[in-house]
């Protein structure tokens, strides 16, 4: 599944996902879900487990859905 997939599907949710293909600057860019959830200290539990039985394993955990919440403004300036 895409990193993008993975945004729409579990919008609100914490997503842990195990990296099965990166982009040239080693971004993340799709892999297999392992856990999800709203908690993200239940979320971390459920990775640090699948980590322990994949120790090898590059996992990725990330806040799926829109990163700026409707009706807040961002600005971003530089010097």
């Amino acid at each position: 599944m895409t990193i993008a997939a993975a945004r729409r599907k579990f919008a609100g949710e914490w997503v842990a996902m195990h990296v099965t293909r990166a982009n040239r600057a080693d971004v993340p860019v799709a892999g297999q879900v392992v856990a999800h959830a709203v908690d993200r200290s239940a979320l971390h539990q459920m990775a640090r487990s699948f980590r322990a039985d994949h120790p090898d394993a590059r996992v990725f955990i990330f806040l799926a859905g829109d990163p700026i919440p409707e009706g807040l403004a961002v600005s971003l300036a530089t010097r």
